[in-house]
Parts: C-alpha cells; structure tokens; sequence
C-alpha cells in the first residue's frame, strides 16, 4: 500500500481497535443481543462488547429549532395533529446506508396500510412510488430528511411524540449505532 492514510488507518487504527478491550454499543439486548457474539469474535479473547443503550440526548441538549428549515416535511406538525388521538405512530426508517429494493419497499406499504396504524415513514428511494393510497390520516411517507432527535424529545406536543421517543431510539440505534473505543 502505497497511500498514507491508508496505511496508517491499517496499522495504527485498526489494529488498537482490534487489540482494545472492546466497544460499547448504543443498543439494548432485546434489539441486537444475537449479535454481541459476533462482535466480540473481531476482537482479541476476553475483549467484550457492552450493550449501554438506548441513550438519548440529555434534556436541554437539543438547539432551538428553526421549523421552517429543520422540518420541511412537516413530521412535527403531523405528529402534532395526531397527539390529540389515542394510540401511538408507528415510525419507519432504514437509515442512510441500507439499501431495500422496491419490491420489498411495496411490501412494507401494503403491511403498513393494512395494519390500520399511523406512521410516518422515511424512504430514501427517488425512484419508489407507493402501491397502494396512504390517506393523510393514515399514514405519512416522507423522501426527505426526518428531525428525529425533535421527534424523540420529549415536548407538551402529545402522546404521539412520547411514544414515539422510544421507538425512535430503538430503530435508530439499530442502524446508527455509536461505537465508542475502551481501553
């Protein structure tokens, strides 16, 4: 290897990650207990990895929000509307890094309206378009970037939001993961 960087990231990083004592991971049993195994085999014998989640921002630690601009899809204003009616929104999301076919994504609608629960869905394909009518009451399916962390915080916006602090906290760290180095 001829590049620098490269080969420093070799050399130096991966190899201290690897001889560390292990990680901690922002996740929970329930969610990825089936996975610490697999994890802790990348690292040297005895190292661990230990499940320290959900963690969410402390309270206070979210700036002020500039709606216009920090929601233009208008999830809070919708999740706003559903806090004054009984039950909780389901919220969907993959992350930025997985890709699901549209094949799969016509499925997941299709289970979504049949389900009768609300939700509110964030797809990153330009190219999908739902197979089936997802009414405004119903359901909202967003393309663009969705304000989870005003989404999880706690506010006097409703139930909606409460319920929604935890699932979002679970769905997201099952695929944004925070890794943080020990040792």
């Amino acid at each position: 290897m001829d590049d620098p960087v490269t080969r420093f990231l070799i050399d130096n990083v991966f190899q201290s990650d690897v001889r560390s004592w292990g990680i901690l991971v922002n996740s929970f049993a329930a969610l990825d207990g089936d996975y610490v195994a697999p994890v802790e085999a990348f690292y040297e014998q005895g190292a661990r990895a230990w499940l320290v989640g959900p963690l969410l921002p402390a309270a206070g630690e979210t700036p002020e929000r500039d709606e216009e601009n920090d929601d233009p899809e208008g999830c809070l204003a919708w999740l706003d509307e559903r806090a004054a009616r009984p039950g909780s929104v389901v919220y969907v999301s993959f992350g930025t890094q997985a890709h699901v076919a549209d094949e799969q994504l016509d499925e997941l609608a299709r289970g979504l309206v049949q389900s009768g629960h609300p939700f509110l869905w964030a797809v990153r394909s330009n190219t999908w378009s739902p197979p089936v009518d997802v009414g405004p009451d119903q359901g909202r399916i967003v393309r663009g970037w969705v304000p989870q962390a005003a989404m999880s915080a706690v506010s006097d916006g409703g139930t909606s939001r409460v319920a929604l602090q935890k699932l979002v906290g679970e769905l997201q760290r099952s695929y944004d993961d925070v890794v943080i180095k020990v040792g």
